[in-house]
């Protein structure tokens, strides 16, 4: 009986020595992790562990509160809301904003902070601080409603306030008037204010009237100033939905109107009482662009008392007003969008406002109100509840979509995340980005956490230890900050520019396991693994322990690399079972570089 001969020449050795990251399908390519935990690509194409993290702040998780609501990067600081109180990190101040919280159920809910010059502006609460000075806090809306038995009087007036002289009201012009008097013409189709210019003999129209309301008693400067819009419910109608507040003191204000009458007036009773009112409007998402801030809201509107679909934009440099419409190029803004169904986030990139529904981008395009031109696309938009996953990352846009987690550069969204496996759906993601890096955060359908890190460089996956965050805000000089309920972290780059408390603590180690795929399949005929080889540097007090699992059976040890003093790398050999496929486990704690994976391969015999 004769045994088939093997050739010696028909060994062979494959070597990997490029990792390619983390790719959670059947099929893997040599050089990717089937799975993984807290391995990064910072030196790539070596595979190594991320970085240490570090907590910023440290509260008991027992304790009901504080709790995190809302963070933000401004000022070379990041500032935190915690409970009701507004918190600088990085000096540990805190500042009381229970005076400017008015509902108690929002207390707990989370916060959008948006940086506007030196003011911070909250939403939805609708309150502002200035981080310049923080002793001035307040509301971005305003009312005043006035007391019973207040007579208020509406009379026609100049933009100063001052009554008009010689003022009459009728159909026809007065007879024999003087230079410099007054007449309202009431006649259908000529309605307007009229002026007597004495040197030409002839009445001239008067481009804008002015309406003069006075309220003795208020104290109108406490809640309103010049440039307000106000909404108001007096009895003269064409001045009630947003005016614009020319002139203001305690006891009056002026605003653009024409009466009919040279003077009238109310008297407020326990069935009517004057209200005003500087509104702004329920958004689901803002953000900054342009010194603006930019909002969208679709569904019941509580000032319009209808159903909108809408986006808009507050005045210029002023986010108090929303509904100043005057024609200059300083105006509030709003769009009426055509598509149904609920927006899930908005973002500024490339310099222009973003809104986003599940099937639709919308990008509003120019410089003022007049030159505002919105563009629609019918394409991969933001999943719903996926609103906090919208982040820029060098040139590029990135967030979770219905299925996928895509890439935009402001033409056509591209998904990437073909490795992150088809098989497991994810929802509420939330995403931040650092230097060439896209952090995210997602659910999966049993409300399981994952931490994804995409490399947009190399165009690789990473899989790090989920945190159950709530948000991220900017990064800076390679920091990357995010809070959890209770804590503020500081990912992505070790060097922390803005936290120097030596307090701040680190963890003392990474753990961290990366798992191949399936190695075998891709070797015809009755090609074996003869002898793998595993080359590493582990520093002192670092550890790498491999493993090796037979056709899906538990894992067995191989063997175990120790750190050491020495700045040489560590080999570590072993033969394989012969097998149909195996899979290899690298894991351990601490800094290491694997640098390459060998294998030799022999024929075999066929029985």
């Amino acid at each position: 009986m004769y045994f088939p001969k093997i050739s010696e020449e028909g060994n062979s050795r494959s070597l990997i020595d490029i990792w390619y990251g983390y790719n959670h399908n059947y099929k893997t390519r040599a050089g990717e992790f089937f799975d993984m935990e807290n391995m990064s690509s910072d030196q790539y194409p070596l595979a190594t562990c991320r970085k240490l993290r570090t907590c910023l702040t440290k509260v008991d998780e027992k304790d009901t509160e504080p709790y995190m609501r809302g963070v933000v990067l401004a000022n070379g600081s990041v500032w935190c809301l915690v409970g009701t109180d507004l918190v600088n990190m990085s000096t540990q101040m805190e500042y009381d904003l229970s005076s400017v919280m008015t509902h108690e159920e929002e207390h707990k809910s989370k916060q959008k902070l948006l940086v506007m010059g030196s003011y911070l502006v909250i939403f939805p609460l609708k309150i502002y601080v200035n981080l310049n000075d923080l002793t001035e806090m307040g509301f971005l809306e305003a009312s005043y409603e006035v007391p019973e038995s207040v007579t208020i009087t509406y009379t026609p007036c100049s933009l100063s306030g001052s009554a008009l002289q010689n003022l009459t009201v009728s159909a026809t012009a007065p007879n024999s008037p003087s230079h410099g008097d007054y007449w309202i013409c009431t006649e259908d189709g000529k309605e307007g204010l009229n002026y007597y210019n004495g040197y030409n003999s002839a009445w001239e129209a008067v481009a804008t009237a002015y309406i003069k309301i006075s309220i003795p008693g208020a104290k109108l400067t406490d809640y309103f100033e010049e440039g307000d819009a106000v909404f108001m419910n007096t009895k003269l109608p064409d001045v009630n939905d947003g005016s614009v507040i020319q002139k203001i003191d305690d006891e009056y204000i002026v605003v653009i109107g024409l009466m009919t009458k040279t003077t009238d007036s109310q008297t407020t009773s326990a069935s009517w009482k004057l209200k005003l009112e500087r509104k702004v409007p329920d958004m689901d998402y803002v953000c900054m662009d342009k010194n603006r801030i930019w909002g969208c809201h679709y569904g019941y509107d509580n000032i319009a008392n209808k159903t909108v679909n809408e986006i808009y934009a507050s005045k210029l440099g002023d986010f108090k007003n929303w509904y100043v419409y005057q024609g200059l190029s300083t105006d509030s803004y709003a769009v009426t969008v055509g598509e149904m169904g609920q927006f899930t986030g908005c973002i500024s990139f490339q310099g222009y406002p973003h809104f986003f529904k599940e099937n639709m981008i919308y990008r509003i395009f120019g410089d003022y109100p007049a030159e505002y031109r919105l563009t629609e696309a019918h394409a991969l938009g933001v999943q719903a509840g996926s609103g906090e996953s919208l982040a820029i990352v060098g040139e590029y846009l990135l967030y979770k979509s219905v299925c996928d987690v895509c890439i935009y550069d402001g033409s056509t969204p591209v998904s990437i995340s073909e490795a992150l496996s088809r098989n497991e759906m994810y929802y509420d993601a939330i995403g931040g980005g650092c230097q060439n890096k896209y952090y995210v955060e997602m659910q999966n359908e049993k409300g399981g956490h994952r931490l994804f890190v995409y490399d947009t460089q190399y165009g690789l996956w990473e899989k790090e230890t989920a945190m159950n965050l709530l948000e991220f805000t900017n990064s800076q000089d390679g920091q990357l900050y995010a809070i959890t309920e209770h804590n503020l972290w500081g990912l992505g780059a070790e060097n922390n520019a803005v936290y120097v408390r030596d307090e701040a603590l680190k963890e003392e180690w990474v753990e961290w396991y990366a798992e191949t795929g399936e190695i075998g399949y891709e070797y015809p005929d009755a090609k074996y693994v003869s002898r793998a080889t595993v080359r590493a540097y582990v520093p002192t007090r670092s550890e790498v322990e491999v493993e090796i699992s037979y056709d899906d059976k538990p894992y067995d040890a191989v063997g175990i690399l120790r750190g050491h003093d020495d700045v040489a790398s560590q080999s570590l050999a072993f033969t394989p079972m012969r097998c149909d496929h195996f899979k290899i486990k690298f894991s351990g704690h601490g800094e290491c570089r694997i640098y390459s994976l060998a294998f030799t391969m022999e024929f075999g015999s066929e029985e």
